[in-house]
């Protein structure tokens, strides 16, 4: 009987720190070597939203590591499936 992979959820936020951000992407990493799809969501809330592009930045380094199949967002959330990573 095989098992059935479910999607995998890592939240980052643009505050986050350079080592959390490297930790979960080895997490993320090692999820995709599994079979399993990662969802990133990252949540923007308040002023920051207009005020500190911190945000663009993480997600555009976030996403330049891995292999999107699809981004999307609204106007406070943020979000990415893949299942690649660039090596």
């Amino acid at each position: 009987m095989e098992k059935i992979k479910k999607d995998k959820t890592i939240k980052i936020s643009p505050q986050i720190s350079e080592h959390d951000l490297s930790y979960r992407i080895v997490q993320a990493k090692k999820f995709i070597d599994k079979g399993h799809k990662v969802k990133f969501e990252m949540a923007v809330h308040g002023r920051s939203r207009y005020t500190e592009m911190d945000y663009q930045l993480v997600l555009r380094n976030t996403l330049a590591m891995f292999k999107p199949i699809n981004v999307w967002g609204k106007s406070h959330k943020y979000y990415f499936y893949t299942n690649k990573y660039n090596v």
